[in-house]
Order: C-alpha cells, then structure tokens, then sequence
C-alpha cells in the first residue's frame, strides 16, 4: 500500500506508568549544553516533532526516493531530526554505526544509493582531510550542515564542490531548544550569503530584540528571538519538572546574537555570554574565532576570563603562535602578557562535534 504523508504522524504512547507524573504531550528528552557546558535536559512534545519535520522536509524537499545514511547520534536533535523528517515522507533509511572516515562507509553509501550526509563543522573539517572531492558518490544528492558554525572558508569549499557535482549543499542553524531546526540557507542562495544562518524555516518566524525593543533596520546586532511549534515545553531539571506542561508558548530567546542583511537574511555575531573584558576591551569571543579561522584557515577556538585571551590552534605549525599574536595584536591593541596562543593536535569536541570549552578550561 503506499505510504501518504497524511498518515504519518509521532504518535503519543498508549500508556505509561504513573501517569499522572508525566505530561502526556511529552514525547522525550534530549540533552543539551550551553556556552559553560552544563547540561540540561530539553522537553519536547509530540506536536514539537512533527511540525519540525514536517519544516525541515519542506524545505530540504525530501520525498520518499530519498535515502539518507546515518552520520550522527539519534540521541542528538540534529540526527533525531534527519530520522524524522525523511520517516514523515516514507524514505528510506540506511542505518550504520561505520565511521564516515572510513572507506566502509563510503562503500555502505554507495551499496545502498544512498542520496543525503548530513554532518557537523567537526565532520566537514574531517571530510577535507580526507579529499572528500575525489570520493567517488554517483547518488549523492543532498549535504547539509549544522550543530556550530563551520568557517566561510570550509562552506565555499564545500558549495564548490557541491556545484561542480550537481549536490545541493544547505548551512543551517537551530538548537536542541527548537526540536533542531530554526533557519537555513537555501542552496541556490549560498554563494551570495557566506557565512549566514539564513532564513527562518517554513512556519516559523526570527527577529532581532535589544533590550527588549525588536529591531527592524538591517546591520544592527541584537538577540535572535525564534517563534514556532517547534519551540521546546521547556527543561527537566528533576523528575517533578516531566508533569509540566508548555512554558515558553512558542518563543525561544536563543542567547545568540546576530544580525540581518537588506534580503532578510540573518547572520550570527556571537553569544550573549561569550564576552570578556580585558584591560578595559569587551572581546566577542566567537568572533575572535572567526577571525583567526578565516585568516590562517586551521581550526581555532578562543576561551578566557578578564585576565587572559586564550587561543586554541588546531595544527602542528609551531610557528602558527607567533602569527597568531601578531594578528591579535595588531586587531585589538593587546599587550603580549594577556595572550595565550596554545598548538592542540586537536580541539576538545563534545559527541555531537560542537566545540567542547568546558574541557578546554579544563585542560588549560
């Protein structure tokens, strides 16, 4: 018989134990980390799900010939998210616990005609060190990217690629806190919108708040506020937290800041909280990150406090340190003393490829 989307939905279980202690609208709980690496744990309801999917499947264009291989943990939004999304339309899915840095992988891929990879800025900074380009993939039609930032310079790497091979390559932007998915950049658009978290997802909508009062002219930073379905019923701290019902009506402060071009198009500056202040200069520190990124093109990662600028570099160049305290030096007029500039053989991720800083305090 064949699958319709219309009857196919996340349906709600048929009975649990103690009930009352449970919302029946709960559908599971992810976890989640911010900037300090705490973890809380994300309430999300059936109805979060479904319409979530529902977004992403439209606008990825996802139909029932798709067939997307698994590259992230299930227990991650953003790879709970693929696995829904292509349920909804009845796609295949090829499912491996294979490394994508192996060439069994790849063969899996092409055994089964696999059409979509979706991975995070750890996976595609992988995928260049492996020469993704001569890989061989003749079904391969879909690569999508989020779960961080990945560079300006890793995305034209990638678009070049995809453009010369027929793929469409999508950069995208959400948190656990949004079922996945907040906004994305349509394929056709990335040339001219590098470096952007794009537009809001069908049915959901992203604007720009300063203290409180919403932002309407474009190039003025601010924080980016989401609204949709899709936005969480809230976080678990304990159990009494899972008989909760929705507490944030559909709006999510994403702690991001960002801000917007003249075609509607958003771009993220930083987080609300990933400042220092030293000698008196407010640094961003993600925009610092940026910066050395796009100028020596080598994973970077910045942490402090007010008394010190920490720099993590991705590299075996020892003579990376020098340049880096030039170009630190030279941008925001730092004293040598404040500077920290430390050669890594590779920067703490966290299980879903995010930049773990917790446990780069923690080894600094």
């Amino acid at each position: 018989s064949t699958v319709t989307e219309s009857s196919i939905h996340i349906n709600k279980r048929v009975s649990i134990t103690n009930q009352g202690d449970i919302n029946p609208d709960l559908a599971v709980l992810l976890s989640t980390s911010g900037t300090t690496g705490s973890s809380k744990l994300v309430r999300l309801s059936y109805n979060n799900l479904q319409v979530n999917a529902e977004s992403i499947a439209e606008y990825l264009g996802i139909t029932e010939d798709e067939c997307p291989i698994t590259s992230l943990p299930m227990s991650y939004s953003y790879g709970l998210s693929v696995l829904n999304s292509h349920l909804l339309k009845g796609a295949t899915i090829v499912l491996t616990n294979g490394s994508f840095i192996l060439r069994n992988f790849w063969s899996t891929f092409n055994k089964y005609q696999c059409t979509s990879f979706a991975g995070v800025p750890y996976s595609y900074q992988l995928l260049k060190k492996i020469n993704f380009e001569k890989i061989d993939l003749p079904t391969l039609k879909t690569l999508t990217q989020a779960g961080g930032n990945l560079s300006e310079n890793y995305q034209k790497y990638f678009m070049e690629i995809s453009e010369k091979k027929g793929i469409k390559f999508f950069v995208m932007y959400g948190q656990t806190e949004a079922t996945a998915r907040i906004s994305y950049v349509p394929h056709e658009n990335l040339k001219n919108k590098l470096g952007s978290i794009g537009i809001p997802i069908p049915n959901g909508e992203l604007k720009l708040y300063s203290d409180g009062n919403l932002i309407t002219e474009s190039d003025r930073e601010g924080e980016l506020v989401y609204f949709g379905e899709n936005v969480m019923l809230g976080y678990a701290v304990d159990r009494s937290s899972l008989k909760n019902g929705d507490e944030l009506d559909g709006v999510l402060y994403t702690g991001d800041l960002g801000k917007m071009d003249n075609d509607g198009y958003f771009y993220i500056t930083g987080r609300a909280k990933r400042f220092i202040k030293v000698f008196g200069l407010r640094l961003n520190l993600d925009e610092v990150e940026r910066m050395i990124e796009n100028y020596l093109h080598l994973p970077t990662a910045c942490i402090g406090n007010d008394d010190k600028l920490q720099i993590l570099i991705q590299t075996e160049r020892e003579d990376v340190s020098i340049e880096v305290r030039k170009l630190i030096k030279k941008m925001y007029k730092l004293h040598d003393s404040v500077i920290k500039v430390n050669i890594v053989q590779r920067i703490p991720v966290t299980s879903s490829g995010k930049r773990d800083y917790k446990r780069m305090f923690e080894l600094l």
